[in-house]
């Protein structure tokens, strides 16, 4: 687990999984919120594992 400055004060909870809105102006040039901004478009909803989205985020972020 990482740390987050974001809070989890405005969580809120959708199908079982925990979410928090959009990261606000003052969060903006978090490196991990960056991060997410490039990582979520390349997202695929028919990878069968959170271990598969990994390498594959992983392999596009080393531009293989």
């Amino acid at each position: 687990m990482h740390p987050s400055v974001l809070g989890t004060d405005d969580a809120v909870r959708l199908s079982g999984i925990w979410c928090t809105p959009p990261a606000s102006i003052q969060q903006a040039g978090l490196r991990e919120v960056i991060r997410l901004r490039w990582l979520i478009p390349r997202a695929d909803a028919l990878a069968e594992s959170q271990m598969e989205s990994r390498k594959r985020w992983r392999f596009l972020d080393a531009h293989l």
